[in-house]
């Protein structure tokens, strides 16, 4: 299982340091990475998360001209790398 983390705060409690965060959320939904390259191994067990930074805070600007910015997580889940998790 594995959970798309929106609070950047609630990461460090799953056990994935600052660090350890080079890909996020917000890379995998400004199409700069795939949703397997940011997927984290958490302390708990059969649970991945994507986690996110404060980064997330500006997709909305950057992604106001796109008219299908609301379908963004829709088209990230159904690519075949997000079945293969």
């Amino acid at each position: 299982m594995w959970i798309l983390i929106l609070k950047a705060m609630q990461v460090p409690a799953l056990g994935i340091e600052r660090a350890n965060r080079d890909l996020s959320s917000y890379d995998v939904l400004m199409y700069e990475a795939e949703l397997s390259q940011a997927c984290k191994k958490t302390a708990v067990p059969n649970l991945d998360i994507v986690p996110s930074t404060m980064d997330l805070l500006g997709l909305e600007m950057e992604i106001s001209n796109d008219s299908q910015r609301a379908f963004r997580l829709k088209k990230v889940l159904n690519t075949p790398d997000a079945s293969s998790i």
